[in-house]
């Protein structure tokens, strides 16, 4: 269970972690490419499983079917590719638009490999249609948010097991109470003892290593130049920090 109370979607990684097993991709050791894109295989699939359901449903796309079934299909095809993620690191895009669109792409060949069959064209003639065009504005914000809380809970268990580590277990429990759960600075005081003016420094700690955290993880999934900061922000906004 993540710090947050949600559980936890995606794992804590460094910002090297990612670029570093795409390159091992292309490693002439068989093994060592083979373990790489097992790895990065996990680790797309425990990131962007949700938000790719989450986007599903709130398109026309969950007309296809179960929004779980299409997202393992579009795994088992779009990652038995091992240079699935080397194209992406060449192209430069942010991680979450490549898988975004990839989804789409599986979706639409989909709905072709159907429409041959004559098994779905003739039920819903205007999937192909909708589907051709734009991503839907509201399944966007659907993977958008879903995406955003994901990182947030995974920056948030970074951080508090780097406090742990610095004997500052503390900090993180004044910060969930206060931020997490409400608790005024005076209530927190009544709970664990800690002056409130202390309370309020260790909550500012604790939100400036979580933007720390999600640079980071943002960096790794390929956001860069100004719109960083803001996506940061944005994040941080979930729990009414900034």
């Amino acid at each position: 269970m993540s710090p947050t109370g949600r559980t936890d979607i995606f794992p804590s990684t460094h910002a090297t972690w990612l670029h570093t097993r795409i390159e091992s991709v292309c490693d002439t050791n068989t093994a060592t490419s083979a373990l790489a894109a097992r790895e990065l295989r996990e680790h797309l699939m425990l990131r962007y499983h949700k938000p790719l359901c989450a986007y599903v449903r709130g398109s026309s796309l969950r007309t296809l079917g179960e929004p779980e079934e299409l997202v393992h299909e579009f795994f088992a095809r779009a990652l038995a590719d091992d240079m699935f993620l080397v194209r992406w690191k060449a192209r430069g895009n942010p991680l979450r638009r490549w898988m975004m669109n990839g989804l789409l792409l599986h979706a639409r060949g989909v709905v072709r490999d159907r429409a041959r069959n004559r098994e779905h064209s003739a039920k819903n003639p205007s999937v192909i249609d909708s589907i051709a065009q734009s991503s839907e504005p509201s399944a966007e914000q659907a993977f958008e948010s879903a995406w955003a809380m994901a990182m947030l809970d995974a920056a948030c268990q970074d951080v508090q097991d780097s406090f742990a580590k610095d004997d500052r277990a503390q900090a993180f429990d004044i910060f969930r109470k206060h931020v997490i759960d409400g608790k005024s600075y005076p209530e927190v005081h009544a709970q664990l003892g800690v002056d409130p003016v202390r309370c309020a420094t260790e909550v500012r700690a604790v939100t400036r290593a979580l933007r720390d955290s999600l640079l980071e993880r943002l960096r790794e999934d390929g956001v860069t130049g100004e719109s960083i900061d803001a996506e940061v922000s944005a994040i941080l906004r979930l729990i009414g920090q900034t």
